[in-house]
């Protein structure tokens, strides 16, 4: 399946034509072996920069250096978390830090995940250079995509970014990294349960662009994950598949030249934790075990919209909400993206009436998510399904969906929600019911 996928030319129902990235996937027992020949044609003599943090470097990155230091290029390890800090972050402050730390002539090789490749990618692509990233596990979705998500201001944002031409793993590896890092690559990939939903409604909506090829990718994804899921987080071979899925999810937001196949408003959840985290000064959450618990969320708040009667519906504008109560500091950058999302939510309320309702409704019922699987695969993963699993209470997290949707741009079920006129107070009692436990 992978083979098909990457490295080849897609021409797509919408008329565009696209090349995927990364050439190749290179996924088996002595993949980081073959790292040396493939550079000869990559990077001939230059130098290379290996970026890794102290835990990717002991899980990939000691053994990648040995086997690159028999080789002609000069070998310039970069360890981010020693001389910057304990938690790299894909911020201004990082991007800088590299920028001074590697010259233009070094080819870049990530060894780690999420922030790792997300760092090399942003970097390689503002240098229009290629990069490889070598994975140390199977944790997130973004490996393959041209998405980088970066905070900016303290805000979480995404940008365009050009995926590796290559990406090694060696299912060992992946499947030794630290369980939690798993079942956060599960939670990511669940989030397609419901994300795709909220792609429709705009599609439906609004006449956004929807890639059918996208979609069908993003099925297989998920149908990788229901077939092996049983034997995570513990067994190499469904590690590898997970890691499989998870890559598919990436091109699949590629091919559609967006993120929406892959992530909606149980996103903006885990955003927002992470955004209030970095204001205050505290830890956060692996992003793949936070987004499991958006999902289950989002999916109530989806499985009930879809029930509702066309006739009871009251199309409202969105209530005003205090940004600053519970923002904080953070408010002139959330303004920035909530007011850019005002035009469509005015578009929303005229073009919505229960006739209008009941026929987008009809085209979304059969994407209706299933809340007890994701529940039910969260828990036998040994994932985060309740709100303790990731640090926070009950309060926090309704403070949280309230709000999320004020952080970006995008139209989600959080905003059609109020636009339908659901309350917040209502908002809360159906995504957080009394027996959520």
């Amino acid at each position: 399946m992978i083979d098909t996928l990457f490295g080849n030319s897609f021409h797509l129902s919408n008329g565009r034509v696209i090349q995927l990235l990364p050439r190749k996937i290179i996924c088996d027992a002595d993949a980081f072996i073959q790292i040396p020949e493939k550079l000869k044609t990559l990077a001939p003599g230059k130098p290379l920069a290996l970026v890794m943090d102290p835990r990717t470097r002991r899980a990939a990155g000691e053994k990648i250096l040995s086997i690159l230091n028999e080789t002609q290029n000069a070998v310039h390890p970069i360890i981010l978390g020693s001389d910057t800090t304990e938690e790299p972050r894909c911020d201004e402050q990082h991007l800088r830090y590299l920028q001074h730390q590697i010259d233009s002539q070094h080819f870049l090789i990530a060894i780690g995940s999420g922030v790792i490749n997300d760092l090399c990618k942003w970097l390689a692509s503002l240098r229009e250079q290629p990069y490889i990233c070598c994975a140390t596990a199977a944790s997130m979705n973004g490996y393959a995509s041209a998405n980088v998500a970066v905070t900016r201001g303290a805000v979480k944002e995404l940008i365009h970014g050009r995926p590796p031409e290559l990406i090694f793993a060696q299912p060992d590896i992946l499947a030794s990294a630290p369980a939690n890092m798993t079942t956060a690559g599960v939670g990511d990939l669940l989030a397609k349960e419901v994300s795709t939903l909220d792609w429709l409604l705009n599609h439906y909506l609004f006449g956004d662009e929807l890639v059918e090829e996208s979609i069908a990718w993003s099925n297989r994804a998920a149908q990788l994950l229901f077939s092996h899921y049983h034997n995570l987080p513990q067994r190499t071979g469904a590690v590898a598949k997970l890691f499989y899925a998870l890559l598919i999810t990436g091109a699949a937001m590629t091919l559609a030249g967006t993120s929406s196949p892959a992530s909606g408003a149980e996103h903006l959840f885990s955003h927002t934790l992470d955004m209030l985290a970095i204001r205050d000064h505290r830890h956060h959450d692996l992003h793949g075990r936070q987004v499991g618990i958006g999902t289950i969320l989002t999916a109530r708040l989806w499985q009930y919209i879809l029930s509702l009667n066309p006739s009871k519906i009251r199309i409202t504008p969105i209530p005003e909400l205090d940004l600053h109560a519970f923002w904080g500091t953070l408010t002139p950058n959330i303004r920035k993206h909530y007011e850019a999302k005002r035009p469509r939510l005015v578009q929303a309320q005229k073009l919505l009436n229960p006739a209008r309702w009941e026929a987008i409704r009809q085209k979304l019922i059969p994407y209706a998510p299933d809340t007890s699987r994701i529940l039910r695969i969260l828990k036998h993963v040994g994932g985060a399904w309740r709100f303790e699993h990731i640090g926070i209470n009950e309060d926090l997290a309704a403070q949280v969906i309230i709000h999320a949707h004020q952080m970006r741009s995008r139209f989600t079920c959080l905003d059609l929600a109020y636009i339908l006129g659901i309350t917040p107070q209502e908002l809360i009692q159906i995504v957080i019911p009394p027996n959520h436990t």
